[in-house]
């Protein structure tokens, strides 16, 4: 056997002694070092707004974004009634639109689900879910929705929460 070839098989041999020879202790994970870019100098905050209904639609502003912030939502609720007879249309989340009404399609309105029950006399929806929507400074997020039936002038609740980061 060549002298090289003798070289290369203890090379080998030491290298694989030593990493399987390390005690268990020495192999344990190291964490990964991460950062939450949207969290990284987090301001909680949170808003809530009622809206009657007129015409079968309605809408509140929840929150304006503060200049030099963006806002990140979290996560969303409502509580709406409204007389039996009548349904849910949509509920709506997002930024405020020149729009006139608002309504399911309008660019950067999000719907969300409904969960309804009935009381006797009236048609409750409820729910909160996480809902992730990003507003710049000046702009201001919204809640709203539509109700089938006809009829006006009852209430729905809406609230949010989430977090402000400097821009």
């Amino acid at each position: 056997m060549s002298r090289q070839l003798q070289w290369g098989f203890i090379i080998c041999a030491a290298v694989a002694g030593l990493a399987l020879g390390q005690p268990a202790t020495a192999q344990t994970a190291k964490p990964i070092l991460t950062r939450d870019v949207d969290r990284g100098t987090a301001q909680p905050v949170n808003g809530a707004c009622s809206a009657s209904f007129a015409a079968a639609v309605g809408s509140c502003i929840l929150y304006t974004v503060p200049s030099g912030k963006r806002l990140v939502v979290e996560t969303v609720s409502y509580s709406v009634a409204i007389p039996s007879g009548q349904s849910l249309g949509s509920i709506l989340f997002g930024l405020n639109t020149a729009l006139p009404y608002f309504q399911v399609g309008s660019p950067n309105l999000y719907a969300v689900s409904t969960n309804p029950y009935f009381n006797g006399t009236t048609n409750v929806y409820t729910a909160s879910q996480p809902l992730r929507v990003y507003l710049d400074e000046g702009q201001a997020f919204v809640a709203g929705g539509s109700v089938n039936g006809g009829g006006n002038n009852y209430e729905q609740d809406f609230s949010f929460s989430g977090y402000l980061v400097d821009r």
